[in-house]
Formats: structure tokens, C-alpha cells, sequence
């Protein structure tokens, strides 16, 4: 009776750590992916889109200057479209889609520094 007790309490103790460092595992992997992907708040850009001659133009106005040379895929609603990016200035970034869009669409920017996740409504 005493020897099962002590088989259980072991086999309790083993279970116990092993979920514990699983736990461990997924909250460090967590932690690391969480320092790495950096998504921009509301409170750090101004989006205005619009449609003129079959084209799409989406301009960021940005709270703080960003580093705009790399942007890797522009996505709205899970879709890529071809795009073409200017920097207007040091915090605006106007981005031109080669397609004519209208309503509203869940934009997708993955810079190489942050990422950009909003709807727009396109008029």
C-alpha cells in the first residue's frame, strides 16, 4: 500500500515537471517573439486611402519618423497586390496599389522593424 503511494506520488512529481517545463518553454518562446515583432498602435499613425485612375493610394502619416526602406508585402484582406511605396517625408509614406479597391479592407504592412495591422475604408 505504501510502496503504490510512493509510485503515484512519484508518478504525480514526474507529470508535474514535465508540464511545468512545457509551460516554461511556451512562455520564454513568448517572451522572445513578443520582443521581435514590434505592432504599431492607433496612436502612432494617421491612415487616409483613396481610388484615382485604377489605382489604389493608401498615405501613413506617422507620429514619429520610421525607417521605410524595407517593407516586406502589403496585404489587404490576405491578399498581395503589386505596390509601390514613396516617402512623402520623414513620418508619411504613401503606398500605391496598381488595382482599383473600394470599401473597406484589413490592411496588412510588415515592415522590417514593425508591422501595421488596420481597416481601411477606401473611397
Amino acid at each position: 500500500m505504501i510502496r503504490e503511494l510512493f509510485i503515484l506520488m512519484f508518478i504525480a512529481l514526474f507529470v508535474y515537471f514535465i508540464y511545468s517545463g512545457i509551460g516554461n518553454f511556451v512562455d520564454q518562446a513568448g517572451k522572445i517573439i513578443s520582443k521581435t515583432t514590434n505592432i504599431l498602435s492607433k496612436f502612432d499613425y494617421y491612415i487616409s486611402s483613396f481610388s484615382v485612375d485604377n489605382k489604389t493610394k493608401i498615405v501613413i502619416t506617422f507620429a514619429r519618423p520610421l525607417n521605410f526602406t524595407c517593407i516586406r508585402n502589403v496585404l489587404l484582406d490576405n491578399k498581395t497586390y503589386y505596390y509601390e511605396f514613396k516617402e512623402l517625408a520623414n513620418n508619411i509614406l504613401e503606398i500605391e496599389i496598381n488595382e482599383s479597391l473600394r470599401g473597406t479592407h484589413e490592411l496588412v504592412i510588415d515592415f522590417c522593424n514593425g508591422k501595421l495591422v488596420d481597416s481601411v475604408f477606401i473611397q
